[in-house]
């Protein structure tokens, strides 16, 4: 079952955070992790995306809206309901979630990614739903450092 939850207003970064503030946070976790960086305008239907998330989903980047249909076949056809379905409550529930779903990668194999998304107001439209994703480290131990 999906699960989502209202945006958090409650954390302030900084005193409660150990100091850490959002950007700190981001580089840390971007050290690790590919991230990418996608949106979804609500009026229009067009989803956008950065490079990096094109690369972990595994098609060529270019400027402009992706493909509803390329983006769709990467994803495996068991977590394609959920993977809209978030999308759907995001937008009418105005919403955040997270979901791990299967991508199909190079040499008919998949992988598993996570997607953190949230519902955003933007002016004089429907709004947008705006999210991050990054690929699911292989084992539970793996353990990488840099100096």
């Amino acid at each position: 079952m999906l699960q989502t939850q209202n945006t958090r207003d409650d954390i302030a970064f900084g005193e409660q955070t150990f100091g850490m503030l959002l950007p700190d946070f981001v580089r840390l976790f971007s050290t690790f992790n590919a991230l990418g960086f996608w949106r979804i305008d609500i009026d229009s239907g067009h989803s956008f995306c950065d490079e990096r998330t094109a690369e972990i989903y595994g098609f060529d980047y270019r400027d402009g809206p992706i493909g509803l249909m390329e983006f769709s076949a990467r994803i495996h056809p068991e977590d394609l309901g959920v993977v809209m379905e978030s999308h759907e409550l995001a937008a009418v529930d105005h919403c955040s979630f997270q979901k791990i779903h299967r991508v199909l990668q190079h040499g008919n194999t998949y992988k598993f990614i996570c997607c953190l998304g949230t519902w955003r107001a933007k002016s004089d439209t429907g709004g947008e739903i705006v999210g991050v994703v990054f690929d699911m480290p292989k084992q539970a131990t793996d353990l990488q450092h840099f100096p």
